[in-house]
């Protein structure tokens, strides 16, 4: 007998089968079902495989078996006509019609391509089967009851025209008639089932038509079709017939199985319906064959995951696998960090001291880690002090980061012990002296300052002297407003006349335009303990935009220097590099 060999997937070892045997039956019967997770066209191999069952096995029953779970998995496509084809086909051969009738029963509710010629088909073999077979016996006996329940009238009859009628008379039906009713009954039921089925095959057709490869492909696929993916799977999802949106995830998923989005979309999805457990092996999928390791954003949605179900050290490996797919990733490293928090974990301070002066990460990106390093000692271990080291001993190294000069203020103004005062007066004039900040946000800053000083502070004197060279600063920059054509009285007069909209300083629009509030207008003070501002973490150089947990990014020079973000869920083939190539 001719052999031939075939590698197993990923390096594993190979098998050796007959020659006569084709390669999708090989397939099929090491992955039954179209199930595994290498699988990416479930309908084919589920339609080949139960081809080859009925072909090579005797065993009845097993067969049945293998066309039920084919039934069960992809009985709701669309285009499932081809499986159900099939499964006629070996009941017709085995003279079964009486299974024939309750498959055909099952076919005409499907929303489907060629469903109108199964429903034709049914009508014609359930004119020619015994009416018991076309109902189950409860529903026969009810409708038997019924129509016997109603009694069969003749008409009134005389002897002569002279004489009045006769009362009518009341006979039972005969079977035949009973028979007959219930044929009624149910061919009236099946018409109101056709329309339904005509209506829902209807709403699809739209999305269907819109479909131009529904099989795998290594090419990226176009926008428009990824559009009208969405489109559909909305739309069953507002159905909400869970059979079928699991199967139109599964049947998206073979023609976009390289993009991001479907893979996350489907695992959240199945954790809406507490399904934990099977989204975990969507992850699986998704991470060990099709999405490369350059991809953070799912394998992070899957260290979550696992972590919630209590594979705490699978997720570790995950978080640590990731960052060296991807090193300096910074939304990695700071869920990794707080992952080991939630672990109450002693590597939380090795995390984020590390990572500060990593020579992988650029200026900007230190800053934020060492906001997020400072929040983590001053919310989780409750040491203000430790937190306040961290923010003086880095204040001589971002002189120019509006995020990081934010923070430490918000992070003083919270304070309330007895040194709060000093404190906070400490940082705002360090910021006035030393800080390079844009001139918009130093305005903001010391307006807030006079706030606080009216608000909470106890020099009169050093509030007089900050109005005085606040209101200096605001007379030289209204003077440069004016125009050659106004006065500059006129022009400073209409600049501090005309009303500015107050913009919360915590907004990440206004930290970006720099724009000036006004405290008159400010809905809380300056000083209150306002939310971190929003970080966008920064391209790290081998990793694929975009990531799926997008950040606002703040100041001028950090729009201008903005990447440009490919299409959302896309697998770009131009981004991938020789060091971050490796599946994980």
């Amino acid at each position: 007998m001719c052999k031939r060999y075939i590698g197993g997937p990923h390096g594993q070892s190979g098998v050796v089968f007959d020659r006569n045997e084709s390669l999708p039956d090989y397939y099929l019967l090491r992955f039954p079902g179209g199930n595994s997770r290498f699988c990416v066209c479930e309908r084919d191999s589920i339609q080949q495989e139960c081809s080859l069952r009925s072909r090579h096995i005797n065993d009845l029953s097993f067969i049945f078996s293998v066309f039920e779970r084919g039934a069960a998995a992809v009985g709701l496509d669309f285009l499932s006509h081809i499986f159900w084809d099939k499964y006629l086909e070996f009941e017709e051969k085995k003279e079964a019609y009486d299974r024939i009738v309750k498959i055909l029963e099952r076919i005409i509710r499907i929303p489907m391509h060629q469903y109108a010629r199964f429903f034709e088909k049914y009508q014609q073999l359930s004119a020619t089967r015994p009416v018991k077979e076309l109902l189950n016996p409860e529903t026969y006996v009810e409708y038997e009851s019924e129509i016997r329940a109603q009694p069969l009238q003749s008409e009134p009859v005389s002897e002569n025209e002279d004489q009045p009628a006769t009362s009518a008379q009341v006979s039972e039906k005969t079977d035949e008639q009973v028979e007959a009713e219930i044929r009624a009954r149910i061919h009236q039921i099946n018409v109101d089932v056709y329309m339904r089925t005509q209506e829902e095959t209807n709403k699809r057709w739209v999305f269907e038509a819109e479909i131009k490869r529904p099989y795998f492909h290594v090419k990226p696929m176009d926008e428009p079709q990824l559009s009208n993916w969405r489109r559909y799977l909305d739309f069953e999802e507002e159905a909400n017939d869970e059979h079928r949106v699991q199967v139109l995830f599964e049947r998206c998923l073979v023609a976009c199985a390289l993009h991001e989005e479907f893979w996350q979309r489907y695992g959240k999805w199945l954790q809406s319906k507490n399904r934990k457990l099977d989204a975990l092996g969507v992850f699986a999928r998704a991470t060990s064959v099709f999405i490369p390791a350059n991809r953070p954003s799912i394998r992070l949605a899957y260290a979550l995951l696992q972590e919630e179900q209590g594979q705490i050290e699978e997720a570790r490996t995950l978080y640590k696998n990731l960052l060296e797919a991807v090193p300096g990733h910074v939304e990695t490293l700071v869920k990794y960090a707080h992952f080991e928090r939630r672990q109450n974990s002693g590597d939380v301070t090795e995390i984020f001291a590390s990572n500060i002066v990593s020579p992988l990460l650029d200026e900007r990106t230190k800053a934020f880690l060492t906001v997020q390093y400072a929040n983590y000692l001053w919310h989780n271990q409750l040491s203000v002090e430790k937190a306040r080291d961290i923010y003086e001993q880095a204040s001589s190294k971002y002189l120019d980061n509006k995020y990081f000069w934010l923070n430490y203020l918000n992070f003083e103004l919270a304070q309330n012990d007895n040194g709060a005062e000093q404190n906070i007066i400490d940082v705002f004039e360090l910021i006035r002296n030393t800080a390079t900040i844009p001139v918009d946000t130093l305005r903001d800053i010391n307006l807030r300052y006079i706030d606080f000083l009216a608000e909470r502070g106890t020099s009169v004197s050093l509030l007089n002297k900050i109005e005085s060279e606040v209101g200096a600063l605001s007379t030289a920059a209204a003077s440069q407003l004016a125009t050659p054509a106004v006065s500059k009285k006129r022009a400073a007069e209409e600049t501090y006349n005309q009303p500015t909209k107050q913009a919360r300083f915590d907004s990440p629009a206004a930290q970006h335009a720099g724009v000036a509030t006004s405290p008159q207008a400010s809905a809380q003070p300056y000083y209150s303990n306002q939310p971190t501002q929003q970080y966008q973490y920064p391209t790290v150089a081998g990793a694929a935009q975009p990531y799926a947990y997008q950040y606002q990014q703040y100041g001028a020079a950090a729009a201008a220097a903005a990447p440009v973000i490919p299409t959302a869920g896309a697998w770009d083939y131009s981004q991938q590099t020789t060091a971050t190539s490796a599946y994980q």
